[in-house]
Formats: structure tokens, C-alpha cells, sequence
């Protein structure tokens, strides 16, 4: 039997906070900002980055290729 390495597209949702002037602002300094997974620990901080808390959508476009070793 064969060993495959599989990757996919999955949706997600994310949250940052902005202080702006308008949402026309908000919306442009936020898109200069890196995404970190957010949970207890991380240190992600919603005030300087987008935070994922975690998945929300189904695999798509998944992507087979075979891995070099083979399944024992």
C-alpha cells in the first residue's frame, strides 16, 4: 500500500481589533496585519495581528501526492 501526502483549502474565520477613525481606515491598517492562531498561551494579540481561532469550512481543492515512503 502506498503513503500519500494530502493538502487541502479550508475556510476559516478570523478577528482583529482597530483603532481608526472611520472603518475605511480600520479596514486598511488591518490588512497590513499577520495571521496567528489564537488559544490560551499563544500570545497572539487581536490589538496587532488577525487571530484564527479555528476552522469553519470543509476541505477543498485537496491535492494527492505520493510520499516517498511506503506504508508498513
Amino acid at each position: 500500500m502506498k503513503l500519500y501526502n494530502l493538502s487541502c483549502v479550508v475556510g476559516v474565520s478570523a478577528f482583529t481589533r482597530v483603532k481608526a477613525n472611520s472603518p475605511e481606515e480600520a479596514i486598511e491598517i488591518a490588512s497590513e496585519r499577520s495571521i496567528e492562531l489564537y488559544f490560551n498561551g499563544s500570545g497572539a494579540d487581536p490589538d496587532e495581528v488577525w487571530c484564527i481561532e479555528e476552522a469553519d469550512g470543509d476541505p477543498s481543492n485537496v491535492t494527492a501526492n505520493e510520499d516517498e515512503e511506503s506504508w508498513q
